[in-house]
């Protein structure tokens, strides 16, 4: 059950920092995937919907969640999914050659298009299971998570009022966050791989975003904050589920073969 919800995490990027993770990202490595600005910023959108903070276990215990209910959610992740997580790679990568040639400042909107269904599907299913309250809560958590996104999300921007002047002194804000979380990202040893970040550096990783939602939200006026409240609800953490120094959470030792 939790091998599956974990490849939603991996495919749609599905974590619970809300806008914010790709600019973690080391540079793009030239002719790598994994690095890809447009890619990360796909696996952006693929993350937006609240349904991907479903493979939280705070969230998922916060809101309530029976073991039927994610039973049920576990076995539409499958369907959904499927097993080959290449395959799957692969028809996302297919599908984002259509974004060649976009202009930046279209790119989201394009993306939106592109990958409606991935981006929908998933919360057509949680709402197909989750009850009313649940998912009511499920909303104010992803509002509260949304960080500097939220002013770039068509649906809470529009119901907030965001002007353009403020999505642009936000996104001023993000690319400041992106410079501070590139240099607390850490490099590839020996142009490999990137390090995993220390417990040390996550923290102030998750310092600095939480700085720069601060600066995002004060932003607001005081009629948008009135009404960010309202759709918030009370406050959440949600607990983010990472190792430190390079370790997998859970990862059972592999057994010896004998002799």
């Amino acid at each position: 059950m939790r091998k599956v919800l974990m490849a939603t995490v991996l495919m749609g990027g599905i974590v619970a920092l809300g806008g914010g993770l790709s600019a973690q990202q080391p540079e793009p490595k030239k002719g790598g995937f994994g690095f890809d600005p447009k890619m990360m910023q796909i696996f952006a959108a693929l993350r937006s919907s609240p349904a991907s903070l479903l493979t939280n276990k705070s969230v998922r215990e916060e809101i309530k969640l029976d073991e039927e209910q994610i039973k049920t959610l576990t076995e539409k992740t499958k369907e959904r999914m499927g097993t080959d997580f290449k395959d799957r790679m692969a028809k996302t990568m297919e599908k984002a050659k259509a974004l060649e040639g976009v202009a930046d400042d279209k790119l989201d909107e394009k993306i939106q298009e592109v990958f409606k269904e991935e981006i929908e599907t998933p919360m057509k299913d949680a709402e197909k299971v989750l009850k009313p309250d649940q998912l009511k809560r499920l909303k104010q958590i992803h509002i509260q998570n949304r960080g500097i996104a939220l002013f770039n999300d068509h649906e809470y921007a529009a119901v907030l009022k965001i002007t353009s002047e403020q999505k642009a002194k936000a996104k001023e804000i993000q690319t400041e966050l992106t410079k501070d979380l590139r240099e607390l990202g850490g490099g590839r040893p020996n142009g490999g791989r990137p390090m995993q970040p220390s417990k040390e550096t996550m923290e102030k990783i998750a310092n600095v975003q939480k700085e720069a939602k601060e600066k995002a939200l004060d932003l607001l006026t005081a009629d948008q904050k009135k009404t960010y409240k309202d759709m918030s609800g009370e406050p959440f953490e949600v607990k983010q589920e990472f190792g430190g120094g390079g370790n997998r959470p859970n990862r059972p030792t592999p057994k010896k073969k004998d002799d």
